[in-house]
């Protein structure tokens, strides 16, 4: 039995503790009453008769149509019983005007699935890890209106919502008792139905939310839930169509601003959401930007007192611009030739490279094209929201780089690139509550290595040891993963590295912990000197350190100098030290392989040459 349920209320659990469905109970719920409203662990409504009645429920064409008819009649008198004066009749109303934003409909009385919660304290719990990890990557349900509808029980307030939201926060709780999240996600998916037949803003985020929900690796489950992910997401961007989220042209009067701001974030967060998906599963996205009528999302003012709120509303603006860019890229994707017109690529790498810098101070990592893979190492680890953001444009900025091999200078920025990808991804292993998709940082990773195994073999030295470097980083990262999502076809990967060199190479690697970094560099002695004070550290040790451990009293351990060193991996004094790779396996037959794998060509004559491009500085 899960710890959700409660024996006090003498209702069985439909649930098994790893939160599969229990057949031989499952039709004993098959029809849920809401609970009694005195029950402290339901955070929703649940005498829902009034909303029944208030409810206006989104019109088809047709019922719009006979309503319009209908209110004629109506008006007719006695003496005026003609129709000729119908607007309903003969003017041409405009497509779609009859969706209309208007207020969150009420709950139902009734659920199919089980609507079971937690203690009070473990849903708050919840909720509140959902918005201090989760928030900034997505920031669909602005969280202090959200809060406001949890205390009064708002329209908003759904148990499928939360479900959705505790199936992604309970993987990670740092409470007791916290139930597994399968088991809220089963939940969310037997409630889903019971939400489909009236569109609702709370169904579009659950959607959302469940689309990014990654099932934890089992003995029992070994095949992802692509199929699945993408039809929920589909579900989730048609009904925000049908709430009429992408045109403000037509609502409610009683409106107030914040439910207006909400469904601006619902619906960018949607197209956000949609370009993301498309991008990364190689598929057409569904909303395209040319339906948008909508504006962005409000910046609070500065006068507002929340510095975060503000910082995520504009990184959620920048996040906006640069998947409408996302866009223009997938279209010619998915309606181009097979080979792009070189020219389209260039005029793309422009955009990207100017977009890149119009971001503000705090929303700043990738650095200029042109830079070195010295100043990517000695990058700080960013917040997640940024991470996100700039791990996903170091992705599509490499695709583009990847279609450009005519010009001389995108081999080093492929390199460059690559390593911000591997050290992106690395730093968001270390907070993984934080992480939007496991999914799609194994599919960075796999970008970025295909581009690390070109230079194993340089005949640069210095570029071969950072190929390495960032080459074991990318397999251990990948190793990491898979404990926390089915990566299909990873283990197998991983496993051929492994049997090809008779020993597993991510287990070779020592590990320099942030505290132990405090030696001098000697660039003449190349990257051998640097090492001379490392330890054997695991993955797991290395991930597990808190960040706020490493910081603490970082300042008084990091008073020495570091000198230079065109591939060092060392961080500057105010930063900690990403735990990197000291030790390299031979490159002799893993090299092949991996070229084998990917159909890499070797590097080019000159793969450290360098020229600019346009705006590429």
């Amino acid at each position: 039995m899960c710890h959700g349920c409660r024996i006090a209320r003498e209702r069985v659990c439909t649930f098994y503790a790893d939160g599969s469905i229990d057949p031989d109970q499952e039709d004993h719920s098959s029809s849920s009453e809401v609970e009694d409203e005195n029950d402290t662990s339901q955070l929703f409504r649940t005498d829902t008769m009034r909303d029944r009645r208030q409810t206006v429920f989104l019109e088809s064409r047709t019922s719009n149509m006979l309503a319009s008819l209908g209110e004629d009649l109506r008006k007719l008198t006695l003496t005026d019983y003609r129709l000729t004066n119908s607007t309903s009749l003969f003017d041409a109303q405009p497509f779609g005007n009859f969706i209309k934003w208007t207020a969150e409909p009420g709950l139902p009385s009734k659920y199919t699935g089980s609507i079971e919660m937690p203690s009070r304290e473990i849903q708050l719990h919840l909720i509140n890890s959902f918005y201090q990890n989760f928030y900034e990557i997505l920031p669909m349900i602005p969280k202090r209106y959200f809060y406001q509808q949890l205390h009064g029980k708002g329209p908003l307030i759904t148990p499928l919502l939360l479900n959705a939201i505790y199936a992604q926060a309970s993987r990670f709780a740092t409470i007791p008792n916290v139930p597994k999240s399968n088991v809220f996600f089963h939940r969310a998916k037997r409630l889903l139905d019971d939400f489909l037949d009236v569109p609702r803003l709370s169904t579009v985020a659950a959607l959302c939310l469940m689309s990014l929900y990654e099932t934890e690796p089992t003995n029992n489950r070994s095949g992802s839930q692509h199929c699945r992910a993408w039809i929920y997401s589909g579900m989730a961007h048609r009904m925000c169509i049908e709430l009429g989220c992408h045109s403000e042209a037509n609502m409610s009067r009683d409106l107030k601003p914040e439910d207006i701001e909400l469904r601006r974030r619902i619906f960018w967060c949607c197209f956000c959401l949609d370009k993301f998906q498309s991008g990364g599963w190689e598929r057409p996205f569904m909303i395209p930007s040319s339906i948008a009528r909508v504006d962005y999302p409000t910046i609070p003012t500065e006068e507002h007192q929340d510095t975060e709120e503000r910082e995520i509303t504009i990184n959620l603006h920048r996040g906006i611009e640069f998947l409408r860019l996302v866009e223009e890229s997938l279209v010619l994707a998915t309606t181009g030739p097979c080979a792009p017109d070189p020219d389209n690529v260039v005029v793309l790498y422009e955009k990207q490279c100017a977009w890149l810098q119009t971001l503000p101070s705090f929303s700043r990592w990738t650095p200029a094209p042109s830079s070195s893979i010295d100043h990517v190492m000695r990058l700080p680890v960013p917040k997640p929201g940024v991470a996100h953001l700039h791990l996903y444009f170091n992705l599509r900025f490499l695709s583009i780089l990847c279609q450009m091999s005519g010009f001389p200078c995108t081999e080093n920025q492929r390199v460059v690139t690559a390593t911000c990808i591997t050290q992106l991804v690395h730093g968001l292993l270390l907070q993984p509550a934080a992480v939007i998709k496991f999914d799609f940082l194994a599919h960075a990773l796999i970008e970025a290595i295909k581009i690390h195994a070109r230079h194993l073999n340089d005949r640069n030295i210095y570029v071969a040891r950072h190929a390495w470097s960032m080459y074991d980083r990318t397999v251990t990262c990948l190793k990491h993963l898979q404990q926390y999502a089915i990566i299909p076809n990873c283990s197998k990967f991983l496993q051929q590295i492994e049997n090809m060199d008779g020993r597993i190479i991510a287990g070779s690697m020592v590990y320099k912990l942030p505290q132990q970094t405090i030696v001098q560099q000697d660039p003449s002695q190349g990257l051998e000197k640097a090492d001379s004070v490392s330890y054997p550290m695991s993955l797991q040790t290395s991930l597990d350190l808190s960040t706020s451990a490493i910081n603490e009293g970082s300042q008084k351990q990091y008073q020495h100098k570091f000198q230079d060193h065109a591939l060092s991996t060392l961080w500057p004094p105010h930063q900690p030290d990403w735990n990197r790779l000291v030790t390299k396996p031979s490159a002799t037959t893993v090299v092949e392989y991996v070229q084998n794998c990917f159909q890499t060509h070797p590097p080019p004559p000159s793969s450290s040459s360098r020229s600019n491009l346009p705006s590429c500085q």
